[in-house]
């Protein structure tokens, strides 16, 4: 199940888990010394959200469909390309109007192989979508962007995410 979790939660989360006990605050305290667990915690949650909205499964993640977000134009070479908002994270899948399918985004190295199809008229090439950062290109070109299924970044103070993902958190060498 998509969960929100406020960066306060995730922190008390992540305090738990490391077996670090809640603060206490049923006494005064004069002095201060030691390391801020918070703060520490707070950085490595942002890396584990930022590594889990790139690789985790998207089942897992709360994917969105962003294309009203999305800016696209025709290119010369018979493509389009398509601009995608800055806080986006991955493509998941994307859809122009006349596909009858929608297609996961592969990375330019992979599109090298389809490529030689493309120029070929006698092959029937299926539509493929080159993700870059910031931008898809999609063969073969189309006017207009029928679904863009995206994992998009919602900054450091919320983390959404399925529960089954809190298990892949690593509390190890948190306190040095």
């Amino acid at each position: 199940m998509i969960t929100t979790y406020t960066l306060n939660q995730m922190v008390t989360l992540w305090r738990q888990r490391a077996g670090l006990t809640p603060l206490r605050t049923d006494c005064s305290i004069e002095a201060e010394d030691g390391i801020d667990v918070d703060r520490a915690l707070t950085a490595r949650i942002r890396q584990w959200q930022l590594h889990a909205l790139d690789t985790a499964p998207a089942e897992m993640l709360d994917v969105k469909d962003i294309a009203d977000l999305c800016t696209s134009r025709r290119t010369l070479q018979g493509t389009t390309e398509i601009t995608l908002p800055d806080d986006c994270r991955r493509v998941v899948a994307v859809q122009m109007a006349s596909w009858r399918v929608a297609v996961a985004p592969i990375s330019a190295a992979e599109a090298l192989d389809s490529a030689v199809m493309l120029d070929n008229p006698y092959a029937a090439a299926a539509p493929i979508a080159i993700a870059s950062p910031g931008k898809l290109t999609v063969y073969p070109a189309e006017a207009s962007v029928a679904a863009i299924l995206a994992v998009m970044d919602t900054g450091p103070e919320t983390i959404v995410c399925d529960e089954r993902l809190l298990d892949t958190i690593d509390v190890s060498g948190i306190i040095p």
